[in-house]
């Protein structure tokens, strides 16, 4: 019987384990390796499977690249996924003192724009990056910027 999912500290062999929702993912283990030691990252399990995982790589002071890999099966939890998402996100910001936080979505995801809108994301001015993929995709930027930051 399944339960509820719940989050457990980000490793980088979790990442290495799934299959992204969005397709092809480039993920080697110094990428994944290098999430798991530039920030803080979460990954969200349900019956011994990951079903996503999610951090902010803090790059600079004041500064970090949000990221996220799912897969089909979060779907199932979208309500538990943006709750906890949202209140990581604001959490890292926080904690962390971020003035700007980054983040890339691939051209014609709508989901993934109206998830990172959702979670106070904007998307910047002129905010397409072509070829910005390891396969040549364009992605467009997102940021959120904190006025709260001191």
């Amino acid at each position: 019987m399944a339960r509820q999912p719940y989050l457990i500290p980000f490793k980088a062999e979790h990442l290495l384990q799934m299959t992204n929702r969005d397709g092809v993912y480039y993920t080697t283990p110094q990428t994944a390796w290098d999430k798991e030691r530039l920030g803080p990252a979460f990954t969200g399990i349900i019956n011994d499977f990951y079903i996503g995982c999610a951090g902010i790589q803090i790059v600079m002071p004041h500064f970090g690249v949000a990221w996220a890999v799912l897969t089909k099966e979060v779907a199932k939890y979208p309500i538990w996924l943006t709750r906890v998402v949202k209140a990581g996100l604001n959490d890292i910001v926080r904690f962390y003192d971020l003035k700007r936080v980054e983040a890339a979505v691939l051209v014609n995801h709508e989901i993934n724009s109206h998830w990172a809108q959702y979670l106070g994301f904007t998307r910047e001015r002129n905010g397409i990056a072509r070829s910005y993929t390891f396969t040549g995709d364009a992605i467009v930027r997102y940021e959120l910027i904190n006025e709260k930051s001191s």
